[in-house]
Parts: C-alpha cells; sequence; structure tokens
C-alpha cells in the first residue's frame, strides 16, 4: 500500500484543509484544523458548553470556508438531511450550522439512539431501537460523531442501508464529520458496494488518530476506546499548537468519553484526574513519559524530510518549527520534575469539580 500523506488544499487565517492522498475512489478525505478545534483536543479540562461552543464555532468555520461551499454548491435544503447518532452526534451542531451558513430552512433531521457494548472479544450495539428517518430519494446526508472503532458508525450505515433498500431510494452525498481514527474510512470503503452511486466525505478534525488497539501499545490506555497522536496523520498546526501544553502529548486520550465531557462534566474531570494520579503511580521521568507517547527519531535534517513528505504545499518555515517546538519540549521535560508538575495539574482539575 502506498504511503498516505496530507496535501494543503485551503488556507487563510483561520482554518487550514488537507486532503489526504492517494486518493480513494468515490470517497474524499480530509484534515481540517481551527484554532477552536485544536484547543478543545488539547485541554482536556475545557468540557461542557464550553466544550460544545468551541466545537460548534470550529465546525462554523468549516462549512463557512469557501473550499467546503463550493464543494457542496449542489446541495440544496429541501433534499439535505442531517442524521444524528445520540449522544455523540449532537455536539456537531450540524442542522443548526446549516441554516447560520448556508441559510437552510427546510432541511430535515433524522435520529439514531446507538450505545457500544464489549461482549468477549467483540463490540455490539445496545439502545438503538429509536430511529426516525426523514430520508428520500436522492438526499444529501450530514452527520458527524466521535469514531474509535467504528461500531456506532457501522451499525447505523447497516441500518441506512436495510432502510434504502426496503425504500428503494438513493443516498446522493454522504458527508461525515469526525473526531476519530482511520476506522471511519474503513467503515465507509466497506460499505461504498451498497452505496454504488453515493460520494461519501470525511472530514476529520485536526487529525485522523490512532485507535490504541491492544493494552500492550501503553502503560495506562483503554484500548479500543483511546485516540492518540502517536502513529496517526495530524496537521501541521495542529501539531504546533499542542507543543504549547506541556500535557497534550501524553493525554491518555485526544477526547476522552465525548458523552461525559459533554453532558456529564464531573465524570469527565474524574477520569482525567484517575489518569494522571496512575501517571504519577509509574514513578517515571517526564522525559520517560513523553517518550512513550511522542517522540522524533533520527537528525533535524532527516525528521524534516520526512515531514516535508508527509506534509506536501506546506511551507518550510513551520515544518522547521514544528522541529524546533519538538526539540524545546524535549529540553523543557528534561529540566522539569514529573511528579511536581502532574500534582499541580490534578490539583487544578480538582477544583474544577
Amino acid at each position: 500500500m502506498k504511503r498516505e500523506y496530507l496535501e494543503k488544499v485551503y488556507k487563510n487565517q483561520r482554518i487550514s484543509i488537507y486532503e489526504i492522498k492517494p486518493f480513494i475512489e468515490n470517497l474524499k478525505r480530509f484534515i481540517v484544523s481551527t484554532k477552536y478545534t485544536s484547543k478543545i483536543l488539547n485541554l482536556p479540562e475545557i468540557y461542557g458548553t464550553t466544550y460544545i461552543e468551541n466545537l460548534k464555532t470550529g465546525m462554523k468555520l468549516i462549512l463557512h470556508s469557501s473550499f467546503f461551499k463550493s464543494m457542496f454548491k449542489d446541495v440544496n435544503e429541501s433534499t439535505t438531511n442531517v442524521l444524528v447518532f445520540l449522544r455523540g452526534g449532537l455536539n456537531f451542531s450540524l442542522y443548526e450550522l446549516l441554516y447560520k451558513e448556508y441559510g437552510f430552512k427546510k432541511h430535515t433531521v433524522s435520529f439514531m439512539t446507538s450505545e457500544r457494548y464489549k461482549k468477549k472479544e467483540h463490540w455490539r450495539i445496545k439502545h438503538d431501537q429509536y430511529r426516525k428517518f426523514v430520508i428520500m430519494d436522492n438526499m444529501n446526508i450530514f452527520s458527524g460523531d466521535v469514531v474509535a472503532t467504528g461500531t456506532t458508525l457501522e451499525n447505523g450505515l447497516n441500518i441506512l442501508k436495510e432502510y434504502v433498500e426496503m425504500k428503494n431510494i438513493k443516498i446522493k452525498k454522504f458527508v461525515f464529520f469526525t473526531i476519530g481514527s482511520k476506522k471511519a474510512e474503513d467503515i465507509f470503503i466497506r460499505f461504498k458496494k451498497y452505496f454504488k452511486d453515493t460520494e461519501f466525505y470525511l472530514i476529520y478534525l485536526e487529525g485522523r488518530f490512532k485507535l490504541v488497539e491492544n493494552e500492550n501499545e501503553f502503560r495506562i490506555c483503554i484500548p479500543e476506546t483511546d485516540l492518540v497522536r502517536k502513529g496517526g496523520l495530524i496537521s501541521p498546526e495542529f501539531e504546533i499548537s499542542s507543543y504549547n501544553f506541556s500535557n497534550s502529548f501524553i493525554e491518555r486520550c485526544i477526547i476522552y468519553d465525548v458523552g461525559a465531557r459533554a453532558f456529564n462534566y464531573k465524570d469527565h474531570i474524574k477520569e482525567v484526574i484517575n489518569y494522571w494520579k496512575s501517571l504519577i503511580d509509574l514513578n517515571l521521568s517526564f522525559e520517560d513519559i513523553l517518550y512513550e507517547r511522542w517522540r522524533y527519531f533520527g537528525s533535524d535534517k532527516e525528521i524534516m524530510e520526512e515531514k516535508k513528505f508527509k506534509w506536501r504545499n506546506v511551507r518550510e518555515d513551520l515544518i522547521r518549527k514544528a522541529v524546533e517546538n519538538y526539540r524545546e519540549l524535549e529540553h523543557k521535560v528534561k529540566n522539569t520534575n514529573f511528579k511536581k508538575f502532574a500534582l499541580h495539574r490534578i490539583k487544578k482539575l480538582e477544583e474544577e469539580l
């Protein structure tokens, strides 16, 4: 398989858009960066309505960009449906934003409940009995959700497939926004054969993150739940923004439990605190903890060349900045007592409770 890379296709002061290459037939893949979405993925202490508002503002910038407005110029309000997977899909605010950014007043909403659980080695879905579809022939579907294993997305597409077959209708476009892993596109690729005339658009926020798949990948992790930077494909802007926060690269997960984070802040904050307490129990240096989750290998010149391959049509000074900021972080953690740093962070998090 050919190595993948990001090619910048659009940029202004508020948003950067990259296309994932090589091209996959009938599936356009993008990574989009904004300061609002990068902020919530760098700082798990942003929660509740503040988290939702930051995500909404980032989504507004995405839909507002001339790049996506041009891409969806043939989409009209009467043939647009927003598919919401409850609860995570609510956070993306697509119904409201299609009105505010595109002026849609006649677009409809479909709902589906979905909650995953693990039985032996396999993830399954429960509580998916509530389904309210308002989907007609040649409709364009907009949807969004966090994707780890993709169990909810796969189940939803299966139900949608059965629905369109029963109704003998076709879907024109399926546009999906996610904070997620490669599992999302793996699922869309599998389902393309059932939606032969459908154009799929997959838009990742800040990066296509790596899903932790087994307990041996990190000393502390939740397999098939945690999304991490290491092994992912992330935007230059997001990587550079992350160096402003010493905690970012060593957080257990890029997003944690999005349902709790948006709607039950105490459970979310307690989860983050417990992780940091577990880090202290490891009794490792800050450097050791960082290197487990984020590390460059090779000389600066070799790293620059690797990044020039992964980040195409990107200014060289931006790539150089990423390397320089990484070296500064290395120096900083070598001279920081991790236990003191972690205890301070835990104290600040506990104040939120």
